[in-house]
């Protein structure tokens, strides 16, 4: 269950009482004035009772929450005009409700909203994991690891990728990559470009999940290759 800070930032004027029960959807914790630092740790939201006080009073603290701690914030009000909820709106407040909204429904719509943000960032955390890669040289072995798995190399093939490593998201030229392999050999553009493209196409096929589709080594069409982290 979340657990929700209802905070009444003055007791006068605010609402007397929080009916609990009807905010079964949530766990709710009262508090009068701005919670601690380590209270607020403990919370996934905050629901601040905004009744009874200018906005503008709070307005600082209230933009502090949204932006230096915790992601949900609502705004609860008894009545809220157009230029208060677009006051509201620009420093980032999740949501505005008012008296107009039962408990029960505050407390389905907060944790509704809860729920989706946790499922929005589950999707992105397992993305990342499924997308991120790791290569590692090994220049005893003359070899490369990928995500673990040990992959033998030529010279050749373990030269091109020491280099293009070696200047990660910079573009590396044909001639600079024929002249590191081929160092005693005479750069001859069309020639000499072919023989690193039939390089990299081998060595993409040796450590790309996908060859067509490289993830590690990227074409700089007509000069060089670039190798991506």
């Amino acid at each position: 269950m979340y657990k929700v800070g209802w905070i009444k930032m003055s007791a006068a004027n605010s609402v007397e009482n929080v009916d609990m029960e009807k905010l079964e959807s949530i766990s709710v914790v009262q508090f009068v004035g701005l919670p601690d630092r380590d209270a607020r740790k403990e919370l996934d939201a905050l629901i601040i009772d905004g009744s009874g006080y200018s906005p503008t009073k709070e307005l600082m603290i209230i933009q502090w929450l949204v932006q230096e701690t915790l992601p949900m914030v609502w705004i609860y009000m008894k009545e809220a005009e157009s230029s208060i909820i677009d006051l509201y709106a620009s420093i980032g407040v999740t949501g505005i409700v008012t008296n107009n909204y039962s408990f029960e429904s505050i407390g389905k719509f907060v944790k509704n909203t809860l729920q989706k943000h946790q499922i929005a960032l589950t999707k992105t955390f397992v993305r990342k994991q499924t997308n991120e890669t790791s290569l590692v040289l090994d220049e005893k072995n003359i070899s490369v690891i990928v995500n673990g798995r040990e992959i033998l190399l030529t010279t050749h093939e373990y030269k091109v990728l020491y280099s293009l490593k070696n200047h990660p998201n910079q573009t590396v030229s044909y001639k600079e990559l024929f002249q590191t392999i081929w160092p005693d050999e005479l750069y001859q553009r069309e020639c000499s470009n072919y023989r690193i493209a039939n390089l990299i196409s081998k060595l993409r096929k040796k450590i790309e999940k996908n060859p067509s589709k490289p993830n590690f080594i990227k074409t700089t069409r007509s000069i060089g290759y670039v190798y991506k982290e």
